[in-house]
């Protein structure tokens, strides 16, 4: 799963492309099964930066984890793991429970929008590893 390719100077891990289309699987799926109504408007409207905090938060959560790396030019080309992926999803979680608590979203609601969010996501991602990994 940890393999690369080569395009151009750039060099593509398939587990990042991965995740990738499974951010964006998540978001037009969320999009287009759930029906019109507070939880759908809470999610597609803070989707993309809790991605986006998960994403920066696991590549430099080494700063965090490895400070030692910051007197070498290495760290530009590592990620935080494991760690950093659990870091930047509570960071986005805690986000997300701060937004919601300023637009007055109910905490029924602020939680089925986070397990539908994380439900479809874990599925999505599942299912196109397999396929990914089917082919590779």
């Amino acid at each position: 799963m940890y393999d690369a390719f080569q395009l151009g100077p750039f060099t593509l891990q398939y587990y990042l492309i991965v995740v990738l289309f499974s951010f964006l699987v998540t978001y037009y799926l969320i999009e287009s099964l759930i029906k019109a109504s507070l939880v759908r408007h809470f999610i597609l409207k803070h989707f993309w930066t809790a991605a986006l905090l998960i994403v920066m938060t696991y590549k430099f959560s080494i700063v965090l984890f490895r400070p030692d790396l910051l007197l070498t030019f290495s760290w530009l080309y590592v990620s935080g793991g494991q760690d950093g992926i659990y870091l930047g999803l509570a960071i986005s979680i805690i986000y997300l429970f701060w937004i919601g608590k300023k637009e007055k979203i109910s905490l029924k609601v602020f939680m089925h929008s986070i397990m539908i969010l994380i439900f479809t996501y874990l599925v999505v991602f599942q299912l196109i590893k397999i396929i990914v990994l089917s082919f590779v």
